[in-house]
């Protein structure tokens, strides 16, 4: 494993290996032990901790908003910050998600750029 960011990742989906290109993917959400990869075209389940993909990840397109979700800044449409430094982010499909004051120096400066 080289320390490059990855570009895809092979899903197991209905008894089938999938590629899945994180351009895709909007959003990641952690579900125990597993994430949920969000695309257009769907969700997928896959084995890996949201810690372990985090790290994986282009720091350049991907950004930590709380605890259990990972969005895709090329994805983000708006953000409204809210009372306590949280904030709501959305995404172009519509979804919106909290953002946690306590990933905000992680999130604000990315989503201003």
């Amino acid at each position: 494993q080289s320390g490059l960011p990855i570009e895809r990742l092979l899903v197991r989906h209905r008894q089938r290996l999938v590629v899945v290109r994180l351009d895709d993917v909007s959003r990641v959400s952690a579900e125990e032990k597993y994430v949920r990869l969000h695309t257009e075209m769907g969700s997928l389940l896959h084995r890996m901790p949201i810690g372990e993909l985090a790290q994986r990840l282009d720091v350049s397109r991907f950004v930590r908003i709380q605890r259990s979700e990972i969005v895709n800044l090329r994805h983000v449409v708006s953000m409204a910050t809210r009372a306590h430094g949280d904030a709501v982010v959305q995404l172009r499909d519509g979804t919106e998600l909290m953002a946690s004051r306590h990933y905000r120096s992680s999130w604000l400066p990315r989503l201003r750029r």
